[in-house]
């Protein structure tokens, strides 16, 4: 079994969370101590939580240490068999920081599911929902064809939003004997990922939104993003839109679109 330190360097939550899609994927168990340590409020907080037993879900992992705020957590993953799932935080803990742990299990998985998402969409010290839409999930594309629907955003501290993610794979991790041999084959059948080499700007995109109460914000940070912008002398498109959440909140996110047509690459940035 694999022993992981949560507490390397940051001692974050990103360790548990790639450590959980590793090893639905690998099939290789982990058990990790000092989950968090680094933060303020060590152990699992109900997005960690959350995303360790979604992952169970996906791989029928035999877990222990499931609890809040643990600092200590033994995953024993089965042979990945993607399902449906619905996962409500309770919180305004992020549904894209928690996707993270499903993304690539699901990309890969046996067939074609749909994940829906209950928490904050866009929330502090986390990617917002655009983000993860159209740059995070571009970069999944080559493995599964993937759609993401906004039902609500929700912000801090209420939270209350709602995605659904779907996945159509192209490669099926259980056509192969394991991960290695499909491993192999994607290194096969799909060209090397080499996002340094970007092509030329061709434009740039985002989305400016805020709570419906809010009237005039999305508008106001759209038009000062599209004057920062100006010097770089390129199209700039940015939408506005208003969501009815449950508390009020507001946010930007913007991304540069290159010409690479392989990988493309996209850059991005939100506040």
């Amino acid at each position: 079994m694999i022993k992981i330190d949560g507490s390397f360097l940051e001692g974050g939550g990103q360790i548990l969370r790639t450590s959980l899609a590793l090893s639905a994927l690998t099939g290789n168990a982990f058990t990790i101590e000092g989950i968090r340590k680094g933060r303020s409020k060590p152990g699992l907080r109900p997005q960690h939580l959350h995303a360790a037993r979604a992952a169970q879900q996906l791989c029928d992992a035999d877990i222990s240490g499931d609890s809040p705020n643990s600092q200590e957590l033994v995953f024993r993953p089965g042979r990945l068999e993607s399902k449906n799932l619905s996962v409500d935080i309770g919180t305004a803990g992020s549904i894209t920081l928690l996707m993270q742990s499903l993304l690539l299990p699901a990309a890969l998985g046996g067939k074609d599911i749909t994940i829906t998402l209950r928490g904050g969409t866009d929330v502090k010290w986390s990617q917002s929902y655009d983000y993860f839409k159209n740059i995070l999930l571009r970069n999944v594309e080559p493995f599964a064809h993937s759609e993401s629907e906004l039902v609500r955003r929700g912000y801090y501290p209420k939270g209350g939003g709602e995605v659904n993610v779907t996945f159509r794979p192209r490669f099926r991790l259980s056509d192969y004997e394991d991960f290695s041999e499909c491993l192999s084959q994607l290194r096969k059948e799909l060209p090397e990922m080499n996002l340094d080499k970007r092509g030329e700007l061709k434009a740039i995109e985002g989305i400016s939104h805020a709570s419906s109460k809010l009237k005039g914000v999305p508008e106001r940070q759209a038009r000062q993003a599209q004057k920062a912008l100006e010097k770089l002398e390129c199209p700039v498109s940015i939408r506005t839109e208003y969501s009815d959440s449950l508390c009020p909140g507001s946010g930007i996110t913007l991304w540069a679109v290159f010409s690479k047509e392989i990988w493309p690459v996209r850059l991005g940035g939100d506040s």
